[in-house]
């Protein structure tokens, strides 16, 4: 019998369950899906290492840290930083400024929205900003062009969402704070361009590999093909259920789900707030990854990869440069491009079948990069959920869930739909979590 049961096993899971693991107590994992690291999945062939769904995490986190040197696996780190992009404008690719003076010469913006942004210290601070999105913050702070032309792309990009839709306190809180503190942004916008220009971070054979060397710590006790549709507590106990056969029980229960699996587990204790946590729910995002000949492609395709242009509405995301990010990922005279597609600004794309997503992915890139041909691999994925949308109020729905839950004992959750977006911060969190845990008697 375990002392805790943690059901999900992507990257929030994992994370809680190796540190409650090193903290003495026997965990039980269950996931519902045939592999556990929930969109931490990898593809390994013809000389290829494909990421289906996050490419890494920033370096520097010491929770990562710490699980690898525990498990042993070497970290490696990308070739270029994250902050080495170009946004795409009117079909063409420009490198995305580093600076207020970067952004000055940008051809990027015409000379009245630079005029404008380098104007940004004399903004308005705002009347609410609590309820501020990231589409206002962005309009108030450096003008209707700026947002449109660089905000708008990098939060699609980035996060599969439309800006009007974002929270800005939930989704960056350290850029709130230095506004409050400072007034003015444009000061610190090279500190913070440095602090992100990181590598980003995987381990040998992706990050598949990492998710099924957590799991495997745990043994028979983790559970894949194990779904989990109703938890139960009853005199001390966390009783877990599958149409209605009991699968375990712990004195402890973390759910790690899902916001629309974890609303229907934890129904009979959410009340009211079960149909705001089932909202949380993302909308679906594809992965599109292909390999051509570099002799096939006119673009060097150096950097990380690019923004899409969200002017035209297109389905496509981001587009990341395999190759030139992680070398080893594809064979020398390859280039491997990553494609995202579908989330908020497309929530229907996953709807086509594979080889409609494959031929509108390459009729996007194909004008940008110059590619002639067709790919000579290919690989399309789509995620039942893709990246979760803070939208305002987040704080307070968050504040709301956990008082709630806090009224039964030995219950958490956990996951990206509530406590910040990135493996970074999903390791951190699991590893915070796991520090309150006590001892087992």
């Amino acid at each position: 019998m375990a002392d805790l049961i943690v059901l999900g096993a992507g990257a929030a899971g994992l994370s809680a369950a190796h540190f409650a693991r090193k903290a003495g107590l026997k965990v039980e994992i269950f996931e519902a899906s045939a592999h556990p690291g929930g969109r931490m999945q990898t593809t390994r062939e013809k000389g290829f290492t494909v990421e289906h769904g996050p490419l890494g995490w920033l370096d520097g986190e010491e929770a990562l840290e710490e699980i690898c040197a525990d498990l042993h696996l070497n970290i490696i780190r990308s070739k270029v930083a994250d902050t080495h992009r170009y946004i795409q404008h009117a079909g063409k690719l420009f490198p995305l400024p580093q600076g207020p003076a970067a952004f000055a010469t940008s051809k990027l913006l015409n000379w009245k929205e630079k005029l404008r942004f380098l104007s940004e210290p004399m903004a308005d601070l705002p009347a609410d900003g609590a309820k501020e999105t990231v589409r206002d913050f962005a309009n108030r702070r450096f003008g209707n062009g700026f947002e449109k032309k660089i905000v708008r792309p990098l939060i699609a990009g980035l996060f599969a969402a439309k800006s009007k839709e974002i929270s800005m306190p939930a989704m960056f809180p350290g850029i709130i704070a230095a506004e409050a503190k400072h007034g003015s942004l444009t000061k610190s916008y090279r500190r913070w361009a440095m602090e992100a220009a990181v590598p980003i971070c995987t381990v040998a054979g992706g990050l598949g590999t990492l998710a099924h060397a957590l799991a495997a710590t745990h043994g028979d006790l983790c559970h894949v093909d194990s779904p989990v549709d109703t938890a139960l507590f009853e005199e001390g106990w966390w009783y877990i259920f599958h149409q209605g056969t009991q699968l375990a029980r712990a004195r402890k229960l973390l759910v790690a789900l899902p916001p629309s699996a974890m609303a229907m587990v934890l129904r009979d204790y959410l009340g009211e707030l079960r149909k705001s946590v089932d909202e949380l729910a993302a909308p679906n995002l594809v992965s599109v990854s292909m390999a051509f000949s570099k002799s096939n492609v006119q673009d060097a395709c150096a950097g990380f990869g690019y923004m899409a242009d969200r002017k035209h509405r297109s389905p496509l995301l981001s587009v990341q440069f395999m190759h030139a990010i992680f070398p080893d990922s594809a064979p020398n005279d390859q280039v491997l491009l990553r494609c995202m597609l579908g989330g908020t600004p497309a929530p229907d794309f996953g709807k086509n079948s594979d080889s409609e997503c494959l031929e509108r992915t390459l009729q996007e890139i194909e004008p940008a990069l110059g590619i002639k041909g067709i790919p000579t691999a290919s690989w399309v994925t789509k995620h039942a959920g893709g990246v979760p949308v803070y939208r305002p109020g987040h704080h307070s729905l968050v504040r709301k869930l956990s008082d709630k839950l806090a009224h039964y004992e030995n219950l958490s959750f956990a996951g990206d739909a509530f406590f910040g977006i990135g493996l970074n911060a999903a390791f951190a969190h699991g590893k915070k979590w796991g520090a309150t845990l006590p001892s087992p008697a």
